[in-house]
């Protein structure tokens, strides 16, 4: 046995790896391959539960030639990935969501969670969502969100006049 190190850290395995299947990680528990927690309804392949460098998240069916990316979702903070349903799954996968259109405009208005937290966009105006659930708001209290005067930071820029 030797030491390698994996995508998922350190494991020991014999040197015709990945031929030889007696792989087992660095504390000496067996490698187990990934298994789907069920399969999505639309496409019909499975969905898996998988740990990356950016944290736990879902993702629908497996890399590919005919698939090279994969859907895939973030689980939210806070929640343990062990304990990620089929449901649960479906529900982040399903961002962004389109809430509607806009009736001023007839722009698009989207769901999402980015970099910052919850938010909304339209036409390229992004609003945080403090107090809503990025999954439940329905179209009415997007366009709410919308009319509200945008936020500032807190703080105003002064201006120097530059003059000859």
């Amino acid at each position: 046995m030797i030491m390698k190190l994996g995508k998922n850290g350190t494991f020991m395995s014999c040197s015709r790896f990945p031929e030889c299947t007696g792989a087992r990680r660095a504390d000496g528990e067996s490698i187990e391959p990934e298994k789907p927690i069920g399969e999505d309804p639309e496409s019909h392949l499975p969905i898996f539960v998988l740990n990356g460098r950016f944290g736990p998240y879902v993702q629908i069916g497996q890399k590919t030639k005919e698939n090279p990316k994969p859907k895939k979702a973030s689980i939210p903070h806070g929640v343990n990935p062990g304990s990620v349903t089929l449901m649960d799954a479906l529900t982040y996968l399903s961002l962004p969501r389109e809430l509607g259109l806009h009736p001023e405009t007839g722009k698009m208005i989207t769901a999402s969670i980015g970099r910052f937290g919850p938010y909304i966009v339209h036409d390229g105006d992004f609003r945080s969502l403090k107090k809503d659930n990025v999954y439940t708001i329905e179209l009415p209290r997007a366009l709410e969100i919308l009319k509200e005067e945008k936020k500032t930071r807190g703080f105003k820029r002064k201006t120097n006049e530059i003059s000859k």
